[in-house]
């Protein structure tokens, strides 16, 4: 019995190594979770790639334009986009991994323009709000084609915006709204307000292109090795090393 449980152990070890492999992921620069300039790619980054050299797999991340980074994982060309908001138009072209992170999401508006609440999206119809191509933030707010949405290529340009005045609400993540304010000069938290209420709280996942034959087992494989990660301390270790 001792022998056939070791063949057993043996066997599956083989299975597990063949079907490991390198993992190509594609995304945008995105402070503080993740970005080109920032230790191991960021927080979110070494999340991922740890979760799944946990069971086996090599992660590789290149930092592109977000449109490309989603076109490059629909057409086949790379395996995962790194770092998105669910959406159901998205489930279309990909497969979403388990929740990562937790992000805030809300609109943020200078003091000047005395605005400090809203009941519902309808009470921002008078005001320019500032978003980013191609992003998801809420279902609701996103089909709010009512809204005066004035488009920005990535979040720095969505921010200039905003200081120059040039938008009056600016719809973005709390954390990395913060983050960015905190590094530019002349510039501070006390010259804006935070919505009441948020416009919601979502996880940040992997998304796997439809067209890759794998992409199942690998999004299987990813969502195993983060709970093992979440559940022996290392996720909270790597955290703790990039001060979340």
């Amino acid at each position: 019995m001792k022998k056939f449980a070791l063949v057993c152990i043996v066997l599956c070890w083989s299975v597990s190594l063949i079907q490991a492999r390198e993992i190509s992921m594609v995304t945008v620069d995105w402070e503080p979770y993740y970005a080109s300039s920032l230790k191991n790619g960021g927080v979110y980054t070494e999340l991922v790639k740890t979760a799944f050299e946990r069971v086996g797999h090599k992660a590789t991340i290149k930092f592109l334009p977000w449109k490309r980074a989603l076109k490059y994982v629909a057409d086949g060309k790379k395996d995962i986009v790194m770092g998105a908001y669910y959406s159901k138009e998205r489930e279309n072209q990909y497969l979403f991994s388990d929740s990562c992170m937790t992000i805030h999401t809300g609109l943020i508006a200078h003091k000047k323009v005395g605005i400090t609440s809203f009941k519902t999206l309808k009470d921002l119809k008078p005001y320019k709000i500032g978003v980013n191509r191609g992003w998801v933030y809420t279902p609701e707010f996103d089909a709010a084609d009512y809204l005066k949405k004035d488009e920005a290529s990535n979040q720095m340009v969505n921010i200039r915006k905003f200081f120059k005045r040039r938008v009056d609400i600016i719809a973005i993540t709390i954390e990395i709204f913060q983050y960015e304010v905190s590094r530019l000069k002349g510039h501070d938290m006390s010259e804006v307000v935070v919505l009441d209420p948020l416009l919601g709280e979502k996880g940040l996942h992997l998304m796997m292109g439809l067209k890759i034959p794998d992409h199942k087992q690998v999004i299987a494989d990813f969502n195993k090795g983060l709970k093992l990660i979440r559940d022996d301390g290392t996720y909270g270790s790597i955290l703790s090393d990039h001060g979340f």
